[in-house]
Formats: C-alpha cells, sequence, structure tokens
C-alpha cells in the first residue's frame, strides 16, 4: 500500500488486521528503521452491519482506542460512522511506526466478527485528513475510561479462562442470586474471587446429579444439560440438538468441520452451525447432524472450563428461552453482551467463507426475490424442502418479468415412474435383475398383482394381491417438488432415514453420477425422472453403499444446476445466478453447488431471512 507523506511516496507492507473473510489475524512487522520517522495519515475501515452485536463490538473498540490514544500518543484520532454504505471509520494521524503498533494491538485485542469486519486501509493526505476532522462529531474517548459493565476483550477473556484470574469477571458479570448464596453475591465476588469458583462448581455438582439445570441471564432463562435425551425433552418440537462445545479443539474431537466452519464459530457473535458430527460419535449424540456453537456467556465460558478439566466432560446440550412456570434458575446473572431474543437470527449454514441464515421471513418466492434485487437480468434456481421448486429467468427489461425454464411436475409415485422406465431400452432387464437382487423389498412397496405383471416380474415374485387396481390408478400424486425425487430414491434403497441424512454421512468429496437430463414433454422442457431412477437402481446393484451413492444424487444435482446456468449464459448472455430455498442449507448440498456454478458468473445468494419462504 502506498503511503504519502507531502509530495514524497514511500512503500510499506500492507497491514492487514482484522480480514472480510473471518480468518485469523496477520500483522506484517516492519524492519526497516528508517520508516520510524514517516508520518502519514490514513483511515482504517471497518463495514458495519448495524446489528446489537456490531454496536457492542464497537464499544469495546472505543475501549480500545481509548486505551490505544493515551499508550501510543498519536498526535490525532478519531472515528466516524458513514451510514449510507454502513462503514465505520478510524482516522489516525502519527508516525508510521506508531500505526503499526496500533494495528498490531488491536489485532491481538478485538475479536473477529462476522457483523463488524475489516475492511482496508486508505492513506489521506493532510488536507483530506483535517477536512474530515472538521466535518466529525466523533464519540468522547474518555467515557470509556470507567468500571461500567462491559464486554471483555480477547486478551481479558484468555485471562479469565486460562490464567485463571477469576478476580477480572466482576468487571464483566453481575451476579444477582444464586441457589449458593442468596445475599450479597455482588460485593463477595469483588472481594473474594473464591465466590465465582464455588458457584461454578455448586453449577456443574447439579448438573451431575441432574443432568439438567437453568440459568437465567439478563432477561433469558436456559437450560443446560447434559445428556440429549434431556434436550429432546426440552424442545420436543426440533429433533437437531443444539450443542456448546467448552472450546474449539473439543469441537474438532467431535465435529467434521472445515476452515471456515472453525473461523465463525471463534467470532464474537458465537452463532450455532448447523454441521455433522463424525461417525463414532453417533451414540453419543443420537443424531449425526447438529447445531453447534461455542458460548460467549463467561459464566457458561467457566462452566465448560472446569467440567472439561475435572471431569473430561467437554460440551453441553444447550436449550434457549425455556418457557416453563415451574422453572427456578440455579443462578441469576447480568452482562454486557446483546440480548438476541431468537436463536435462529443467528444459526448458519457454512461453506468456503459463505455463511446462510436458517432464518426466514418471507410469504412467497416473489418475496424473496423482491428483497434480494438485482440489477441486471438473472437465472434463479429455487429448490426447497418443503415449497415448489422453480428454475426462471427474470428480466429487467421485458413487459414479461419472469420465465420459466424447466416445468417441475411429475407424478411422484414409484409404480409410476417404474413403469416409465421399464418402456426404455434395457429398461424391464434393470427391473427384473433389481427385484432378483432385492426380492424382500417389493413388499414394501405394496404393488399390486397388475402392476407386477405390468412389470413383467409377477414370475419373480409372489404377492398375494389385497386387490387388482394399482396404487397409481388410487392414488394421483403430481409434485411440482424437484426433491419429492428423493423420496421415491429412499423407497428403493429401502432407507430407514432420508438422502439428505446418508449424503451428509459421507466424508468423500465425489459420488456416482446420477443422470439429470432434460427432455421435451410437449410444449415444455423438463427433467426426465426415470433416468434418475434408472442411475440409482444400477449404481445399487453394483454394490455402492448408500451413504455414498445418496451422495451422489445430492452432488450430481448441484452439477446439473450449475450445467443449467452456465447454458443461461450460453444461450442468453444471462451472468448473473441468484441460488435460494433451504436446500442450501444442507451441508452435502451447499459445498457442491458452490464448486459447480460457473467462475464467470456472478452468484448471488439469499440476505438473512430470506433463504425460503414460510410454508
Amino acid at each position: 500500500m502506498q503511503i504519502l507523506d507531502n509530495n514524497k511516496s514511500k512503500e510499506i507492507e500492507e497491514v492487514i488486521f482484522i480480514t472480510s473473510n473471518l480468518d485469523s489475524h496477520n500483522i506484517s512487522n516492519i524492519s526497516n528503521k528508517e520508516q520510524e520517522e514517516v508520518n502519514l495519515q490514513c483511515k482504517f475501515i471497518f463495514k458495519d452491519t448495524q446489528t446489537l452485536y456490531s454496536i457492542a463490538l464497537k464499544d469495546l473498540l472505543y475501549s480500545l482506542l481509548y486505551t490505544a490514544y493515551n499508550n501510543f500518543l498519536f498526535e490525532c484520532i478519531f472515528t466516524r460512522e458513514v451510514s449510507d454504505n454502513n462503514e465505520f471509520h478510524i482516522y489516525i494521524k502519527s508516525t508510521s511506526t506508531k500505526i503499526l503498533n496500533f494495528s498490531n494491538y488491536i489485532s491481538e485485542y478485538l475479536p473477529t466478527s462476522i457483523d463488524f469486519t475489516f475492511v482496508s486501509i486508505i492513506p489521506l493526505d493532510l488536507l483530506e485528513f483535517n477536512t474530515i476532522k472538521e466535518l466529525v462529531d466523533s464519540k468522547t474517548l474518555d467515557i470509556y475510561n470507567n468500571n461500567r459493565l462491559k464486554i471483555p476483550n480477547v486478551k481479558e477473556l484468555n485471562s479469565i479462562l486460562r490464567d485463571g484470574k477469576f478476580s477480572n469477571i466482576s468487571l464483566f458479570i453481575e451476579i444477582i442470586k444464586s441457589d449458593l448464596n442468596q445475599e450479597n453475591l455482588e460485593l463477595n465476588i469483588q472481594s473474594n474471587p473464591n465466590i465465582i469458583k464455588a458457584i461454578i462448581s455448586n453449577l456443574a455438582i447439579k448438573l451431575l446429579e441432574s443432568k439438567c439445570i437453568f440459568l437465567q441471564r439478563n432477561n433469558n432463562i436456559i437450560g443446560i444439560s447434559l445428556l440429549p435425551q434431556d434436550y429432546a425433552s426440552l424442545n420436543k418440537e426440533n429433533a437437531t440438538p443444539f450443542v456448546l462445545f467448552a472450546d474449539l479443539d473439543s469441537a474438532q474431537n467431535f465435529l467434521r468441520l472445515n476452515q471456515s466452519q472453525k473461523n465463525i464459530l471463534t467470532s464474537f457473535e458465537k452463532p450455532f452451525i448447523n454441521t455433522n458430527c463424525k461417525e463414532i460419535f453417533f451414540e453419543e449424540f443420537k443424531t449425526y447432524n447438529i447445531f453447534a456453537s461455542l458460548s460467549n456467556d463467561l459464566i457458561l465460558l467457566l462452566l465448560l472450563s472446569y467440567l472439561k478439566e475435572k471431569y473430561n466432560i467437554e460440551y453441553l446440550f444447550f436449550n434457549k428461552n425455556m418457557i416453563k412456570k415451574d422453572i427456578q434458575p440455579s443462578l441469576y446473572y447480568n452482562d454486557a453482551y446483546p440480548n438476541i431474543d431468537n436463536p435462529l437470527l443467528y444459526l448458519y449454514s457454512v461453506s468456503e467463507e459463505i455463511y446462510i441464515s436458517h432464518f426466514r421471513k418471507n410469504k412467497s418466492l416473489l418475496e424473496i426475490l423482491n428483497v434480494n434485487k438485482c440489477d441486471n437480468s438473472r437465472f434463479i434456481a429455487f429448490l426447497s424442502t418443503k415449497n415448489d421448486s422453480a428454475f426462471l429467468i427474470e428480466y429487467l427489461d421485458n413487459d414479461s418479468r419472469f420465465s420459466k425454464i424447466l416445468n417441475i411436475s411429475f407424478e411422484c409415485d414409484l409404480i409410476k415412474q417404474l413403469k416409465i422406465l421399464n418402456n426404455y431400452k434395457n429398461g424391464n432387464k434393470l427391473i427384473r435383475n433389481f427385484i432378483k437382487n432385492n426380492t424382500d423389498i417389493i413388499n414394501k412397496w405394496n404393488f399390486s398383482k397388475n402392476d407386477l405383471e405390468l412389470l413383467n416380474i409377477g414370475d419373480i415374485v409372489d404377492i398375494p394381491p389385497i386387490n387388482n387396481i394399482s396404487n397409481y390408478t388410487k392414488n394421483i400424486n403430481i409434485s411440482n417438488n424437484l426433491i419429492d425425487i428423493f423420496s421415491l430414491i429412499s423407497s428403493i434403497l429401502d432407507l430407514k432415514t432420508n438422502v439428505l441424512f446418508e449424503a451428509n454421512r459421507c466424508v468423500r468429496d465425489r459420488g456416482p453420477r446420477i443422470d439429470y437430463k432434460l427432455k421435451r414433454d410437449g410444449d415444455f422442457i423438463t427433467i426426465d425422472y426415470a433416468r434418475i431412477l434408472r442411475s440409482v437402481m444400477s449404481f445399487q446393484l453394483a454394490g455402492v453403499e448408500h451413504e455414498l451413492l445418496c451422495y451422489g444424487v445430492v452432488d450430481s444435482l448441484a452439477e446439473f444446476i450449475g450445467t443449467l446456468s452456465s447454458d443461461m449464459f450460453v444461450n442468453y448472455g444471462i451472468s448473473n445466478v441468484f441460488l435460494c430455498g433451504d436446500l442450501l442449507l444442507e451441508q452435502c448440498f451447499l459445498d457442491k453447488i458452490l464448486k459447480y456454478i460457473p467462475k464467470n458468473m456472478q452468484l448471488s445468494l439469499p440476505i438473512i431471512g430470506s433463504v425460503d419462504y414460510l410454508a
């Protein structure tokens, strides 16, 4: 980066300390002594999403700026809120060495964040610097030199957790009431750090005895437990458990995490992420799929640290906003962290520095498209596990705004699709071979005698017919959701779970190729659904394990959408792709679709609240 000193130009190494992609801090050191006397003016730019967390993080930054101002003796430092483009600026006038030392200082003390991220450092000439200074009415840094309840910075947090300095906790936590001591707790904690140790020990004993306890943090009551069945009894509506891990090392021991997931887990916001546990821990969690987090609650952090050190317990099951009349929390306390009432606001699926919120508030696909506007025509692929699929072109300069690319409409009935497949070349042979090798599965399909005869497999199996009317003629199920084909695949493979569950279990990076091919059906272009089933049956006969085969189903679907996107560019000149629908929240699909969208196309993903619409 170029640093200007009047009319002279000198180069120093670029300073990167809080990256927008949540990477670890990386500060370049300057060894050239001559640069120590370079006087300069510069602007540090942060992206500010104006959430409760970003506001809290700015408060923490202000306290750091107060310390930096006194320690580094800058000639001038001030801040500016730029609401037009959601930016926060720090302006500094000093020597290059002091500014680099300041960068190091911020990188060591300020947590990485999702909602408040570093963008760049820009050099300013003296005239521009002074002009901005005259316009800015900045906060006074002096107001942060007090003992109010606040949020610990990185060094302070490490001091409390790793160095065992429990006396420091009184700066950040106000204990209201505890089972251990009902009176004068706040004063006792300030004068005797052993009190907080006793509280943590007491909470651990209660957990071990009852397996479940409740805490009231600010205005929210949370439940924590040792066993997943306790969690299930507290939250029956959601089968996927929320799990708090003691630290990142513990999370990595139990979970399959990519680097982006690790980065977002350790961010200031400490969101829950949708991820998968390792195969050997299935019985421990009673599921492969969990919502995992590291806590930003000092009490829970100390409790987890204590449980890990003393009992080798590395995680707790968690439930937020517990509402139950007979609940008596074991501890009441306040801290300065933002009160987020709805955990879905900070629940993400993460892949390759992309994070997609599970929260949804829109009521239709059109509403989703309106809140995710684009300046150019775009290809839209909407894939949902609950709502109808859509493959559209949205034109901005056309009277007809939307053009349907694919007609998603098929009979979601296994016998109907097998009858179609039976007429394909060698289709009847495939079906016969499949039934010969899977004679036990035909009973679960509940085909009638007529069905068996039409498929020419009546001589292979002998099923006493309930009647001679096929399931298809009794119940025609027309689906407009492409993902419903997964239910037919589940029937073919006789899965006890489902395709997405099995696909998420797979640890390989590429699955067998499943044929997602287009065909003309009257005036429409549609997908050849029977061909998809043909691929699945062929690989099953070849002995491909179910989780790898299911991964191939999802992998090939992502590749199909990538190819379709490329066709939009080649045939229609459309260079923008917008993906939405809750299939993006499935790790196996999200990881693959990001790789298959052509690099020469601009990919857009839904903003928070609009991944899917409420059914």
